[in-house]
């Protein structure tokens, strides 16, 4: 094989590029070819690189790893974790803006395990936490307390705090909280249930809180210990819209919002 330059210039190009030709023996039309090839990548500026793709993966539960937050743990920002029918006794906690998708909300269930170890950092047992100001999509699964009967004190379904942001939709918690969803940061629910909560169905806190509530329903907890539960509430300066809703069953209201200090 007999390779030569060509002493011919591109000078219109921004960078001078050389015609490379191969003089092999074969075929004209095989020749041309690798004349044609070897030219178009001499004609590739030296700054270009190969890009490498930045979109997110998708982590599979249980296919790919064992529980809901081995996979959480494992994910990148960004990352959707999928998960497939079934139970899963777990308490989740979620640092970094992911996606959590279930099969449906009556065949994907995250229920508290009896021993609930972490806490929120207001010191309250929670099932889900969300937390430096990610942002999480839910969809598609329910959040279970642990029973009707055995009601772990304070325990949130969803806890939201340091600025995090609840997506939630198509979205069950129900079977024993005392707050179904709890916000001192921002949550949007759609077409949702809330049911079977001790105090609070949504609960947004501070002037830094954002609820947003529609197509969804709260049913209070019968025979609660707490005397007086409440739906929705808006508290501490906290701001939301709630729309095309149906709150039920609560012994003080189905929606308040007020001006208070404390949670």
């Amino acid at each position: 094989m007999e390779v030569y330059r060509n002493s011919r210039v591109y000078k219109n190009l921004r960078t001078p590029y050389y015609l490379i030709s191969v003089r092999i023996s074969m075929k004209r039309s095989v020749a041309a070819a690798i004349v044609g090839t070897v030219f178009v990548l001499m004609l590739l500026p030296s700054n270009i690189q190969l890009q490498t793709s930045n979109a997110s993966s998708l982590k599979i539960v249980p296919s790919d790893y064992p529980s809901i937050q081995s996979a959480i743990d494992a994910a990148s920002p960004g990352d959707t974790i999928k998960v497939l029918p079934g139970t899963y006794n777990e308490q989740l906690t979620i640092s970094k803006s992911l996606t959590l998708v279930g099969t449906g909300s009556e065949i994907t269930i995250i229920k508290a395990p009896a021993n609930l170890p972490n806490t929120n950092t207001n010191g309250d047992p929670y099932i889900v936490d969300l937390k430096n100001g990610a942002t999480v999509n839910i969809k598609g699964l329910t959040i279970s307390g642990p029973s009707l009967a055995s009601c772990p004190q304070d325990l949130i379904g969803i806890s939201v705090m340091s600025g995090a942001t609840l997506n939630l939709n198509f979205a069950s918690i129900k079977d024993c909280t005392y707050k179904g969803i709890f916000a001192e940061g921002h949550a949007i629910v759609k077409w949702t249930t809330v049911t079977d909560y001790r105090d609070y169905g949504i609960f947004g806190f501070g002037e830094d809180s954002t609820i947003k509530v529609s197509y969804s329903s709260t049913v209070a907890a019968q025979n609660s210990e707490i005397p007086g539960q409440i739906g929705v509430l808006l508290d501490g300066g906290a701001n939301g819209v709630i729309d095309h809703n149906k709150v039920s069953l609560n012994s003080v209201a189905g929606a308040v919002a007020k001006l208070t200090t404390t949670p």
